[in-house]
């Protein structure tokens, strides 16, 4: 588990010359980082179930998806187009904040948009472009 993950004191003294040290130093770095990689396993993205005739923008791009990692974000990723309204979808349990946040986001002709996640879940889109909105890169702790 990544909480159970330190880094051990490398002491410093002349017996150890610093390409030693620095060897040490990143044999423990990769560790750390294949520790990393291994609670985020990308495989495990979930698909949103869409509301309001939100859908997939095509198959040129992913779908809205999200996956919690090990540090407690939820990463989004993909693009949804046609909706009839703000309402998008509903997290599950365990992916909703502790508050409301609101975050920006991309749509139709690169404007800015805003998306706002509610503690039940909710996702709802302000000031968005139905053509398409794109969710890649957005995230918030939970």
């Amino acid at each position: 588990m990544l909480k159970d993950v330190f880094l051990p004191s490398i002491p410093i003294d002349d017996d150890l010359d610093s390409q030693n040290y620095r060897t040490s130093v990143l044999e423990v770095l990769k560790t750390l980082r294949s520790d990393v990689y291994n609670e985020f396993d990308t495989s495990t993205w979930a698909d949103v179930v869409y509301e309001n005739s939100w859908e997939d923008y095509g198959t040129s791009r992913h779908g809205v998806s999200y996956i919690k990692d090990a540090f407690s974000f939820v990463r989004f990723r993909g693009s949804c187009k046609n909706g009839s309204s703000g309402v998008a979808f509903t997290l599950p349990s365990g992916y909703r904040p502790e508050k409301e946040i609101y975050t920006f986001l991309v749509t139709s002709g690169n404007t800015a948009g805003v998306m706002g996640v509610d503690t039940d879940g909710v996702v709802t889109f302000y000031n968005y472009s139905n053509t398409w909105v794109s969710l890649d890169g957005v995230s918030f702790q939970v």
